[in-house]
C-alpha cells in the first residue's frame, strides 16, 4: 500500500473542500440579503474552516511529495474513496461546529450534531437535525449555502472531481466505476475526458433548474439551493416545511415549483452517463434503456396505488406542509389534479431519495407508506446522484427468483438471467443477491442498535406504543441506507433527528455513509489483510 501517494490525493479532497467554502462568504453581505449582525459568526467559521482545509490539505501533499509520480495501483484506487468521504465528512463540519448553529433555541451544534449534518449533506442524504433553519440567528444564511453546497459536492461525487483533476487512466476507471456504478466507461484514456463532461452536465442542469425556479418566484439563494438539493437528489431546504412552503407564499408559483423539482428529481435519478450520449452523441440509448423504462414504470406504478388509495382513504386534504388548506372544495377534500401532483411529488422524491416534502405523508394510509418503504429501498438508476440499491440490482433479483421458482420442477434446465438485452452470469447474479441481502441486513442491524441506545425513538410528540418506535427505527434506518433523509414518525416531514442521543447521530451517519457507497468500502477498511503490505 502506498501511503504517501494516498496522503496526496487525499490532500488534493481538502483543498477541494477549503476552496468551496469559499463560495458561501458572499452571501453574509447586504447586497445578497445578509445582515451582518446575524453572519459574522458564519462568516467567520467559513473563513476559518476554510484556511484549516487548505493547510491540512497541503500537508498531506507534503507528505505525499516523494510520491508525486508513482503509479496509483488498485488497492490505493479502492482505498482512497471511502478516504476521501471521511475526510470530506470532517472538514465539512468544521464550520457547522465553529459558527455556534443552533439544534434547537440555545443549544449549539455538538461534534455528533456536526459531523451527522455534514455527513447527510455529502451522501445527498438530506436529514437533520436542524429544528428552524428559517431563523437566521440560529442558522446564518451563509452556513445554510454551505450545507447545500455539500450536496452539490456529494452529488455526481467528489470522486468526479478527484479524476478530473488527476486522471489515473486504469485507477481513475476503477474510481469512478466505484463512485457511480457505472458500466463500461470506454478506455482508461477517455476517463478524465468523461468525468470533466459529467460535471459539466450536472453544472449546466443546476444552472438551468435554478433559472427556471427563479422565475417560478423563488430568490436567487432560495433558487440555488434548492437546485443543489435537487441534481444531488439530497433534500436540504432552506425552509422547515420544505417545498411544501412554497405552497403557502402567495409571491412563488407553488404548481409551476413542483412540477419542475418532479421533472428535474426523474432527471437525477437516471444514468448521467446514458444522459451525456443522449446530450452530445444524438444517440437514444437512455430511452432504450430497460433499467430507465422500469424505473419510470415504478414511478407510474406507484402513483397509480398511493394515488387510489389516497383517494378511497380521503388522505389529501392539506395542500403544502404548513397545514393550511390552501386549494379546498366543499367536502373538505382537494381537487383530483391537486391530489395527483402531491402524489407524484412524493413518489418521485421518495423513489431518488431526495427528500422534499408538500405534505407531512407519514399520515397518510397503510398501503401508500408501504408503498414507501419500497421506492426507499429500490432507490434511482445506476450511474446517477440518487440512493437505495439500483433499480437494475432489483430488475436482475425479480428475474433470478422467477428462475429459481422455475428451477424446483425443472432442476436441471440452466438458463442465463435476462434484463433486456443484457445477459448476466451466475457470478454477476450472486453478487447482486448478496449485496441485497447485505442491504437489508444492514438495515436491520443498525436499527436494533439504534432501538438499544434509544429505546422510545420519540420526540416531543406523545409517546409511540412499541410497534410504532420498532417502524420508525427500522424507517430510519432504511432512510440512512437508501440516502433519502425523511422517514415515518418523529422523522417525517415536519421532524428531525436532533433529538437522538450522539452515539445513535454517530450510527446514522455511518449508515448514510455505507449506503453512499455501497457498503462494502467503507467495511474493506476494517480489514487488516487490505492493508497489510505485500
Amino acid at each position: 500500500m502506498n501511503f504517501r501517494r494516498i496522503a496526496r490525493l487525499l490532500g488534493l479532497i481538502a483543498d477541494i473542500l477549503g476552496v468551496s467554502m469559499l463560495f458561501s462568504l458572499p452571501w453574509a453581505f447586504a447586497p445578497l440579503g445578509g445582515d451582518w449582525v446575524q453572519e459574522n459568526a458564519g462568516f467567520l467559521a467559513l473563513l476559518c474552516s476554510s484556511l484549516i482545509c487548505v493547510a491540512i490539505g497541503e500537508i498531506l501533499r507534503f507528505l505525499g511529495r516523494a510520491a508525486k509520480d508513482d503509479q496509483i495501483l488498485r488497492r490505493e484506487s479502492i482505498a482512497v474513496v471511502p478516504l476521501s468521504w471521511i475526510l470530506a465528512i470532517l472538514l465539512a463540519a468544521l464550520p457547522f461546529l465553529l459558527s455556534g448553529t443552533e439544534v434547537r433555541k440555545g443549544v449549539a451544534m455538538s461534534a455528533a450534531d456536526a459531523i451527522f449534518e455534514a455527513t447527510s449533506g455529502i451522501t445527498t442524504t438530506g436529514a437533520t437535525v436542524l429544528a428552524n433553519v428559517e431563523d437566521p440567528r440560529a442558522v446564518p444564511r451563509t452556513i445554510l449555502f454551505w450545507r447545500a453546497t455539500t450536496h452539490f459536492l456529494g452529488g455526481l461525487g467528489i470522486m468526479v472531481l478527484f479524476v478530473i483533476l488527476v486522471g489515473q487512466g486504469v485507477a481513475g476507471k476503477m474510481m469512478m466505476n466505484a463512485e457511480l456504478g457505472a458500466a463500461a466507461l470506454g478506455s482508461p484514456m477517455q476517463i478524465q475526458s468523461v468525468a470533466r463532461y459529467l460535471s459539466y452536465l450536472y453544472a449546466g442542469m443546476a444552472l438551468i433548474l435554478t433559472i427556471l425556479l427563479k422565475i417560478c418566484g423563488l430568490s436567487l439563494f432560495d433558487a440555488l439551493c434548492h437546485a443543489f438539493s435537487t441534481l444531488s437528489t439530497g433534500g436540504f431546504s432552506t425552509y422547515n416545511g420544505s417545498v411544501g412552503h412554497f405552497a403557502t407564499d402567495p409571491g412563488c408559483n407553488g404548481p409551476m415549483i413542483e412540477w419542475t423539482l418532479i421533472i428535474f428529481m426523474i432527471l437525477a435519478g437516471s444514468n448521467f452517463l446514458l444522459l451525456l450520449q443522449l446530450i452530445c452523441d444524438k444517440r437514444p440509448a437512455l430511452l432504450r434503456d430497460t433499467e430507465w423504462r422500469g424505473y419510470l414504470q415504478i414511478i407510474l406504478l406507484a402513483t397509480i396505488v398511493v394515488f387510489v388509495s389516497g383517494i378511497v382513504c380521503q388522505d389529501f386534504e392539506v395542500y403544502g406542509t404548513e397545514s393550511v388548506p390552501i386549494v379546498e372544495t366543499e367536502n373538505g377534500l382537494l381537487p383530483w389534479t391537486t391530489s395527483l401532483r402531491l402524489t407524484v411529488f412524493h413518489v418521485v422524491s421518495g423513489l431518488t431519495g431526495t427528500g422534499f416534502c408538500l405534505d407531512e405523508y407519514e399520515r397518510w394510509n397503510g398501503l401508500a407508506l408501504l408503498v414507501f418503504i419500497h421506492l426507499m429501498f429500490v432507490g434511482g438508476c445506476s450511474g446517477s446522484t440518487a440512493g437505495g440499491t439500483k433499480v437494475i440490482r432489483n430488475l436482475i433479483a425479480v428475474r433470478t427468483i422467477s428462475q429459481e421458482i422455475g428451477r424446483a420442477h425443472r432442476p436441471n434446465l440452466v438458463q442465463t438471467v435476462r434484463v433486456g438485452k443484457a445477459v448476466f452470469e451466475k457470478e454477476t447474479t450472486s453478487a447482486v443477491m448478496t449485496y441485497l441481502c447485505a442491504f437489508l441486513l444492514s438495515v436491520f442491524l443498525v436499527a436494533f442498535v439504534a432501538l438499544t441506545f434509544e429505546p422510545l425513538l420519540e420526540s416531543q410528540t406523545p409517546v409511540c406504543d412499541e410497534e410504532g418506535r420498532v417502524i420508525n427505527a427500522l424507517s430510519a434506518s432504511l432512510s440512512m441506507h437508501s440516502n433519502v433523509g425523511p422517514a415515518f414518525g418523529p422523522f417525517g416531514a415536519k421532524g428531525n433527528y436532533g433529538f437522538l442521543c450522539s452515539k445513535v447521530k454517530l450510527l446514522f451517519s455511518w449508515a448514510m455513509l455505507m449506503g453512499r457507497l455501497e457498503l462494502y468500502l467503507p467495511i474493506l477498511l476494517f480489514s487488516p489483510a487490505f492493508w497489510r503490505r505485500r
